[in-house]
């Protein structure tokens, strides 16, 4: 049976993309924002689900912020594509559980 995924084809990704990365500030601004309401909101209400909420959000504005202020240009494209990282790791795994028999530990994956 043939799949599609066999096919050979890219997994580079094109990192230049100034309106994804326009969309990502926008949304990182919004999440602040709303962040910032839950927080007056449930102070001024006494509500700790809110303030809860609003904390919790600050981790996403967070995670938003540094995608957004990082970005995929910082990134280096990997040397490896996924094909050669999962023959590598598959060699690996294969090689830990011939050690594993040899040492009488059962090898990954029959437990």
């Amino acid at each position: 049976m043939k799949y599609p995924d066999d096919e050979p084809h890219s997994h580079v990704f094109d990192f230049s993309n100034p309106g994804a990365e326009r969309r990502t500030r926008q949304v990182m601004w919004l999440t602040a924002a709303m962040m910032v309401v839950e927080i007056v909101a449930g102070t001024v209400l006494g509500s700790m689900a809110l303030l809860a909420d609003g904390w919790h959000m600050s981790s996403h504005a967070l995670a938003l912020a540094g995608c957004a202020s990082v970005g995929p240009r910082s990134v280096p494209v990997d040397r490896f594509d996924y094909s050669t990282a999962i023959a590598d790791s598959w060699k690996e795994q294969t090689l830990l559980n011939i050690v594993k028999i040899r040492y009488n530990d059962l090898p990954n994956g029959c437990r």
